[in-house]
């Protein structure tokens, strides 16, 4: 009985290995199959910095010598560029559908291109010292501790003061504002 699973085993494993030796063979024998699958898939992209349109990533890719899924991720949103020209302007990409949504053509600065930034990159202030910091990174060096825990409500505290050894507790700068507003005068 064992002999038998372990043969059919081996055979499946052989049969997969020839299928895939198979599907490898065809995509390199129809490259041009391969161009008319990207054709009909492709997505127009346009490149900000250069005002050049491209019938996909790919050809843009082949151009600037950057990845084409790198622009994919500029397109949506998840980075800001993608790529370099050679005097230092950075590659700024979007799908040429959302080109109508440019206000200012000539302007690369005025464009409002969808950026997800990270938490990272927010001011974050010390409630026990009132110190407010530009990130949590900078907050981290002068206090140790998991601040991002803190801050996303896992924990209620973090770090503790280097001479009182208070536990520090931390909150989004731009949170404590609207919790706190500034007195009006009257």
């Amino acid at each position: 009985m064992k002999n038998s699973a372990k043969e059919s085993w081996k055979d499946n494993r052989k049969r997969k290995k020839n299928i895939q030796c198979k599907m490898t063979e065809y995509w390199k024998d129809n490259s041009t199959r391969k161009e008319q699958l990207a054709e009909r898939t492709a997505i127009p992209v346009y490149c900000i910095t250069t005002r050049e349109l491209f019938s996909s990533s790919v050809e843009a890719s082949k151009k600037y010598s950057i990845g084409n899924s790198t622009i994919g991720k500029c397109c949506k949103g998840e980075i800001r560029y993608c790529g370099n020209l050679e005097d230092g302007r950075k590659l700024i990409w979007i799908y040429y559908k959302d080109v109508n949504s440019i206000k200012d053509i000539n302007n690369v600065n005025s464009y409002n291109i969808p950026y997800h930034k990270n938490k990272h990159g927010k001011k974050v202030i010390n409630l026990n010292t009132m110190e407010i910091f530009n990130n949590i990174k900078e907050a981290n060096i002068k206090y140790r501790g998991d601040i991002h825990a803190c801050l996303s409500g896992k924990c209620k505290s973090a770090g503790k003061h280097p001479i009182t050894n208070e536990k520090l507790v931390w909150q989004y700068y731009s949170e404590y504002i609207k919790s706190n507003p500034l007195p009006t005068a009257i």
